[in-house]
């Protein structure tokens, strides 16, 4: 029981980080073309 909320809270902690990544990437990406356009 204990270790089964352990592996979910680092699993949701990883694909949390993984997220935040990817969407930080895609994002400034944008913001920087919105920059430019401006």
């Amino acid at each position: 029981m204990i270790l089964q909320i352990i592996h979910d809270f680092f699993l949701h902690a990883y694909n949390q980080i993984f997220v935040e990544k990817s969407l930080h990437k895609f994002s400034h990406k944008r913001i920087m073309r919105l920059i430019y356009m401006n």
